[in-house]
Parts: structure tokens; C-alpha cells; sequence
């Protein structure tokens, strides 16, 4: 009987201990799963704690061969495919980029092949301009390529949508009489429908 309550006492002590280390490693378990949705929470993430690859003179050399290397390529004579036009959103933030961008742009929203995502691109490139006073050049060359484009008639609301964006942006007197002056300026009678666009473009900015 000595023997039995020995081993009983013996094999609830292990029970014990086995079941205290399981509860301890679920215990550490939970603890590393809520250290980690704590970090990876989006509330918690700051982008200012990043520091920037590039900086000062390797910013400006950087965006200068980026700059070239896209103007070669819409130069050459390679067709400007589908996925040119994918990877330029990620670029338009250097001034230089989206200036080259908008002298093709007319082109690629009347390709029936590019229209779905010239029209992504456009509205990428309007919302990157800097609100900067004055304006950069190439921003102010971007928003007369912008305001000359020659579109269908069903891609002229997103484009009034896109130039009411830019004053929106950079709500300066520089850019806003840029603006009028192309709405305003004068259309022969045989062009009476771009005078009617432009009007209403004139409104609705």
C-alpha cells in the first residue's frame, strides 16, 4: 500500500510538472504572438524611423539616371508596351519622370491596348505634382501637355477631373492663370466643339 501511494504521489508529481511547462511554453507563445501583432500593427508603423538610401548629391544622381534611362527608352524604337506603363506609377514622384511621362500620354489613352492604364498612370502623375510656388519647370511643361492633350469625347470628363486635381494641388496664381489662359484663349468657328470644351473645363475649375 506504501509502495502504490509512492508511485501514485510520484506520477501526480509529474503530471504536475509536465503540466506547468506546457502552460509555461503556451504562455511564451502568446507572448511572442502579441510582441509580433504589436509590431506589424499599421498604427505602429512610422516610415520616419526608415532612413532614406538615398540623399542629397545620390538623390539627384539617382533620379538623373532614372531620367535617362527612361528617356532612352521612349526614344528607342521598341513599342511602348503594357508593361512600361506598369512600372512608371512607381516613378513619377521625380519631376523629370512624370514630365517625359505626359509628352506620351495623349498617345497611350487613344491606344485601345494602354487606355486602362494611361488612365491609371494620368491620374498618378496629377497627384504627384509639388505644391511649390513657383512651380518646377517641369511641372509647369507637365501641366501644358496636360491642358493641350486632344481626347475623345468619352475620356473628356477624366480629363476635366485631372486638371481640376492640378489646381487643386497647387492652388498658385501662377498655375491657375496657366490654366485660364489655355481655357480661355480663342477657337476658330470650325472648331466650335473644342471652344465648347474648353468652356466647360473653364466651369468646372
Amino acid at each position: 500500500h506504501k509502495t502504490l501511494t509512492k508511485e501514485n504521489f510520484e506520477s501526480i508529481s509529474c503530471m504536475s510538472t509536465a503540466s506547468s511547462s506546457e502552460s509555461q511554453h503556451q504562455g511564451n507563445v502568446q507572448a511572442c504572438c502579441s510582441s509580433l501583432s504589436l509590431l506589424f500593427q499599421p498604427s505602429s508603423f512610422s516610415k520616419k524611423r526608415i532612413r532614406p538610401r538615398y540623399i542629397g548629391h545620390n538623390l539627384e544622381l539617382a533620379h538623373e539616371v532614372i531620367s535617362d534611362a527612361l528617356t532612352d527608352r521612349l526614344n528607342s524604337k521598341s513599342k511602348q508596351n503594357s508593361r512600361l506603363l506598369q512600372i512608371l506609377p512607381s516613378f513619377v514622384s521625380i519631376p523629370r519622370v512624370r514630365c517625359l511621362a505626359s509628352r506620351h500620354l495623349e498617345r497611350w489613352l487613344q491606344s485601345p491596348a494602354l487606355a486602362g492604364l494611361a488612365r491609371a498612370l494620368f491620374s498618378k502623375i496629377v497627384t504627384e505634382i509639388q505644391y511649390i510656388d513657383p512651380p518646377l519647370p517641369d511641372d509647369v511643361e507637365l501641366i501644358e501637355n496636360v491642358l493641350k492633350m486632344n481626347l475623345k469625347s468619352n475620356q473628356f470628363s477624366a480629363h476635366v477631373e485631372n486638371i481640376k486635381t492640378i489646381a487643386k494641388t497647387i492652388p498658385t496664381r501662377a498655375i491657375a492663370q496657366q490654366i485660364f489662359a489655355h481655357c480661355l484663349q480663342w477657337q476658330p468657328p470650325s472648331n466650335a466643339n473644342g471652344a465648347r470644351d474648353h468652356l466647360q473645363m473653364l466651369s468646372s475649375v
